[in-house]
């Protein structure tokens, strides 16, 4: 590496054991708590411990069919995401100018992936870069190695 590398946080999301979003998380620290309670989520009883730090339940804002068929750490990754996206700054007008998230195209597998391939496009529109949309194309998406 021969210098800095930069990086542009456009936004935060979390979900920890002292809540359930980055405000509820930066409360936590702020005040000195440690999150760590005694576990509910399974039996510990064939465990050393029956202590840990247990993330709430997330709760993204999508239709109740996909949460039924989500698991529960694609709801974390969804749920942070959509956190990520509020915080920074873009609203229901700014996502609905999301044509088409490339990860889609490309078979992404999981909300996280859809996330991401999401803020991917946001990023590259805020930056005014002319990014294709796959499906407006034929043939691979990868050129062939050597060619």
């Amino acid at each position: 590496m021969t210098g800095p590398r930069r990086v542009a946080v456009t936004g935060l999301g979390a979900i920890t054991a002292l809540g359930p979003d980055v405000a509820a998380f930066d409360r936590g620290l702020r005040a000195g708590a440690s999150g760590i309670a005694e576990l509910t989520l399974f039996d510990p009883s064939p465990y050393r411990t029956r202590l840990a730090a247990q993330a709430p339940d997330p709760a993204p804002p999508v239709d109740a069919a996909w949460l039924a068929r989500a698991s529960r750490p694609d709801r974390f990754g969804l749920q942070a995401a959509c956190e990520a996206v509020r915080d920074a700054g873009l609203d229901g007008a700014a996502l609905d100018r999301v044509m088409a998230p490339i990860g889609l195209d490309i078979g992404a597998r999981t909300p996280e992936e859809t996330a991401i391939s999401i803020c991917a496009e946001i990023i590259a529109n805020r930056a005014g870069v002319a990014v294709p949309h796959l499906r407006d194309g034929a043939g691979p998406i990868h050129k062939a190695p050597g060619s």
